[in-house]
């Protein structure tokens, strides 16, 4: 019998490289790690010991950053963990963002569990994958975008990743991706799906000595993102303040019936989407619901990042730089970074 409780750092330690522990045990552990089991004090120490192998960081970062971009740095991506699969709303967001000046280095993996993770994602859109963490900080510094892939900055953890995969079964693990961004942006906007979690999450990054303002949210229907019908919860947190309870409702009520059609949410189908809603392709089969829900998302983003003084404010600007054409600037400018970048 496994009883997580009394293990040491040593222990912990072992078991995230992947050492020292048998098949059974390792079952054992994964299982006592359940979302809605895990207590603060367990996160709290998985996350400290797994943000110190960040030993790739150093050979896959080879462009100093800016301090004045350092300093108003921001990450936005979401835990995951729903059981429904979804647009890449996070990832389409970090474009808007950065179109709106908003300097974005974006922490993400392949998918753990839905069809289209923010990495299948970029792969999707035709970045080099190879590359993206290599010259994260080149790409922020020359376009206001950068992506960091955490297999490349966390390579130690490789064998848990792994083990996670066999074990087939959700765990903390799922949930505590967005905190490992070894950068530990300012500024953050943060989708956790699992309400136990949520707070546990909000306290780590107030932890963070260089979080300077930052939001946790989820939807009532347990995504890791706002949507425009349904009312979201979360935590507010300012560096220096205490920890807030936030809410968001929508301002009006829909007057219709949503769709209730199932979507493809392939990574195919999430690229094409991704391209109509940017206008580099003409809208087709844009489903309704992804628009409102990228600006909504977005004009957090533009509120938590201190771009605006409101929500609606930032879901304007967020409209206006789809409508104008500038979020398609924005990724056209990264796709010729990396295009030029390998010629």
């Amino acid at each position: 019998m496994i009883d997580i409780t009394t293990f040491s750092i040593t222990d912990w330690q072992l078991f995230l490289t992947g050492n020292g522990y048998s098949s059974v045990e390792t079952a054992a552990i994964l299982t006592a790690l359940h979302p809605n089991k895990v207590t603060s004090t367990v996160l709290e120490t998985l996350l400290t010991l797994m943000q110190a192998q960040a030993t790739g960081l150093a050979e896959t970062t080879n462009t100093p950053m800016q301090a004045s971009v350092r300093a108003r740095l921001m990450d936005c991506c979401g835990t995951g963990g729903s059981g429904r699969a979804n647009f890449n709303t996070s990832t389409t967001v970090a474009f808007v963002l950065a179109a709106g000046g908003i300097p974005i280095l974006k922490f993400g993996n392949r998918a753990a569990s839905s069809p289209s993770g923010s990495f299948d994602f970029l792969e999707g859109l035709g970045l080099p994958l190879a590359q993206l963490s290599a010259y994260s900080t080149a790409s922020v510094e020359a376009t206001g975008l950068g992506f960091l892939f955490a297999p490349d900055v966390y390579p130690a953890l490789k064998p848990l990743a792994v083990l996670r995969k066999t074990f087939g079964k959700p765990t903390v693990f799922n949930f505590l991706g967005p905190l490992l961004n070894p950068f530990q942006p300012p500024y953050r906007l943060l989708g956790c799906s699992n309400a136990k979690l949520l707070p546990l999450l909000a306290q780590q990054l107030a932890l963070q000595t260089t979080c300077t303002q930052a939001l946790v949210l989820r939807s009532n229907t347990g995504l890791d993102e706002a949507l425009p019908t349904e009312n979201a919860t979360g935590i507010w947190l300012k560096q220096g303040n205490n920890l807030q309870p936030w809410a968001w409702q929508p301002p009006t009520t829909p007057t219709t019936e949503s769709d209730t059609t199932p979507l493809d949410f392939s990574v195919s189908h999430n690229v094409a989407w991704f391209r109509q809603l940017i206008g580099v392709d003409a809208i087709t089969d844009l489903p309704p619901t992804i628009l409102p829900t990228v600006t909504l998302n977005a004009g957090l983003g533009f509120w938590v990042a201190n771009k605006v003084n409101s929500v609606q404010a930032g879901i304007q600007l967020a409209s206006n730089l789809l409508a104008e054409g500038t979020v398609r600037q924005q990724y056209q400018s990264v796709v010729v970074f990396y295009r030029e970048l390998l010629a």
